[in-house]
């Protein structure tokens, strides 16, 4: 088994620029452009059961995937609105037409997020991982009126990683690993906060614990 391990090791690529985008707030979000007058409110979208919730909303502890009855317990002035997805559809096709300008191959997981390799963009275009990102970022926004997250990783683990850490309309990224024993070193401090997968009974770490190694840095 170790000489296997080492095998496999000997063939990780960490050279590349792995993106992990998700649109923010993004059914929420598709419904304000709808209908203004929601902004700055308390909003669930779904009749039965909610798709997602405003930032408002969220405060007062309603979420996706809640029983509507038990958001408007928590939250007596949230206004529901119904599912429209063939305008989430159409959002999401806008979205993913500009992500595929950086990646042919883009891989979409869902409506509203998608992975993409922007490492031949950056040596096409001269530029560096979080030069590509915000330009994408302020792309989406300008042409679509939706904000995106973006972790950038060297794979898609790491990305994804780095983008359930954002905050809103942010990107994390984390400077290459340059070993795989630095590889295993980060994902074994990020294991226990926010591994995608992993269900801890506690969070004990942040992306932020990686300035105490030397090797890696995470840029807000």
């Amino acid at each position: 088994m170790g000489l296997r391990l080492a095998e496999l090791e000997a063939t990780r690529d960490l050279s590349r620029q792995i993106c992990h985008v998700d649109a923010d707030q993004f059914y929420a979000a598709v419904e304000l452009k709808r209908d203004p007058s929601l902004k700055g409110k308390a909003f669930g979208v779904g009749t039965g059961v909610l798709t997602t919730a405003s930032y408002e909303a969220r405060l007062k502890g309603c979420r996706s995937g809640q029983a509507v009855f038990v958001a408007k317990a928590l939250c007596p002035e949230l206004i529901t609105v119904p599912n429209n997805f063939a305008a989430y559809v159409e959002a999401s096709g806008q979205v993913m037409e500009i992500l595929g300008s950086y990646d042919e191959n883009l891989q979409p997981a869902s409506l509203d997020e998608a992975y993409l390799d922007i490492t031949d963009y950056c040596t096409q275009h001269q530029m560096t991982a979080e030069q590509v990102v915000t330009q994408l970022r302020n792309e989406v926004q300008e042409e679509t009126g939706l904000t995106v997250s973006v972790g950038i990783g060297a794979n898609k683990t790491l990305a994804k990683i780095c983008s359930d850490r954002n905050s809103n309309r942010t990107q994390w990224p984390v400077r290459r690993c340059s070993r795989p024993s630095d590889y295993h070193e980060f994902h074994a401090r990020s294991a226990s906060a926010q591994n995608p997968g992993h269900r801890p009974s506690y969070r004990a770490h942040s992306l932020q614990d990686l300035g105490r190694f030397p090797r890696y840095s995470v840029v807000s």
